[in-house]
């Protein structure tokens, strides 16, 4: 089963078409369920503390979860952590780009206990997992980053279609591959250890 994680903080405005097709489960974290209506998805249901949720009105007609604002975890954990337990094995997660250092770090590290997303959309950048291959169209002279997908993790991670290729290159918190160029129209990806996001600054249709 896959998941569908709406959270709040930049996260984007539109989806490529079928997007949502494949998915199981639709989840709000909190204000994303003002993102999910601007998205026009079917929400299963919503979960948080709702601080940021300005539009309550929005809680009337679904599913939803309160918590306490004083706990543990953040809304976007418990949204994977549920997505988890309904028996999902995989699932996208979008928003959380909203610039505040804390949050991204405490998102990136949720990936270490429920494992990485899929993908990852903002409204500004789009991050694909990568576990063993993958090809992704792309354009000449396009920016494209290769990063661990959990902190502390390592990866051995070799490339076809980029500027300054990477041949076996080895992919951990302090060494990665940050703002490489495509140099033709299609990337492959080989991660032989571990598991990495590719990074692209534009939507795309993956």
């Amino acid at each position: 089963m896959r998941a569908i994680v709406v959270t709040n903080g930049n996260a984007p405005l539109s989806l490529p078409a079928n997007f949502v097709k494949e998915s199981d489960l639709i989840i709000a974290a909190d204000g994303g369920l003002e993102i999910v209506e601007i998205l026009g998805l079917d929400c299963d249901i919503a979960i948080g503390d709702f601080d940021s949720l300005k539009k309550v009105e929005l809680l009337n007609n679904i599913k939803y979860q309160r918590y306490d604002k004083d706990k543990d975890f953040s809304d976007t954990e418990l949204a994977i952590a549920y997505a988890k337990d309904q028996g999902c094995d995989e699932y996208i997660l979008l928003g959380g780009g909203e610039g505040r250092m804390d949050h991204l770090l405490g998102i990136w590290g949720i990936f270490k206990n429920y494992e990485p997303p899929l993908c990852w959309l903002t409204r500004k950048d789009s991050l694909y997992l990568v576990k063993d291959k993958k090809e992704f169209k792309t354009s000449v002279g396009e920016t494209v980053s290769v990063f661990n997908s959990i902190i502390g993790s390592k990866a051995n991670v070799s490339t076809i279609g980029l500027k300054w290729e990477l041949n076996e290159f080895i992919v951990t918190s302090n060494h990665f591959s940050l703002s490489n160029e495509a140099n033709s129209g299609k990337l492959i990806v080989n991660c032989t250890l571990g598991s990495v996001f590719v990074s692209f600054l534009s939507p795309r249709e993956e």
